[in-house]
């Protein structure tokens, strides 16, 4: 019931905008100017590492937040920024302009990061983090994944009998697939403000890794005394 009080909360105000820099959602907006007084106060006082993180509309909130704090008089700055399902927040100029270190998670078929629209003029900011149909985390494009989302999408209804575009934006299916990732592969969860790597970079990696060291090998056979 909460995730489909999001969609709706996301999807009621699409034509909404209000100045800032550049243009953002007027109803995002107004969510964080209701909290922004009361965060504020709690920032002036912040001397520990600040993160700001949120899923769905508290994804674009989080967004909205770690954009203000940086461009604000608050001396706390934001480190980095991790949001889940999260809608896009505002026009081009906006997002480029609030530059925070963003890792922008989207789980397959989840309909809430596809609004609102492009040609509303809003952008997404942030790297993406594609989590496939399977949960994996990787980095397709085109049409591979518009075909990923396709065989999730039918996947999800003959398994399960659920509509994926709804259910791949429930909070859970979030904590679930991410927690899978950080038992099995840790490598790809990095919290130090570089981007994780896919599951196709750390299995490159792992092969890079395995691989016998021939160079340095033949280097120690190349300089090795030969006895006469």
């Amino acid at each position: 019931a909460n995730e489909w009080n999001d969609i709706q909360a996301d999807a009621n105000a699409l034509t909404a905008i209000a100045e800032t820099v550049g243009k953002v959602h007027r109803g995002f907006k107004q969510e964080v100017d209701d909290l922004w007084s009361y965060l504020e106060e709690g920032l002036q006082q912040n001397t520990k590492p600040l993160w700001f993180t949120g899923h769905s509309l508290g994804g674009a909130m989080a967004t909205i937040c770690a954009g203000r704090c940086l461009l604000s008089h608050v001396k706390s700055e934001p480190e980095g920024l991790f949001t889940y399902g999260s809608p896009r927040v505002g026009c081009k100029k906006y997002v480029n302009y609030t530059d925070v270190p963003h890792f922008r998670w989207v789980n397959n078929n989840d309909v809430v990061t596809r609004v609102p629209p492009v040609w509303l003029g809003y952008r997404h900011c942030g790297t993406e983090m594609y989590l496939d149909r399977h949960g994996k985390l990787k980095d397709i494009q085109g049409w591979r994944r518009v075909s990923d989302r396709a065989q999730g999408l039918l996947k999800e209804f003959t398994t399960k009998f659920r509509v994926d575009y709804l259910s791949d934006h429930s909070i859970q299916d979030y904590v679930d697939l991410l927690t899978a990732i950080a038992r099995n592969n840790p490598e790809q969860i990095n919290t130090k403000g570089s981007a994780p790597t896919s599951s196709e970079d750390s299995s490159a990696a792992k092969k890079e890794e395995a691989k016998p060291k021939t160079d340095a090998a033949a280097s120690k056979a190349e300089t090795k005394p030969v006895a006469n």
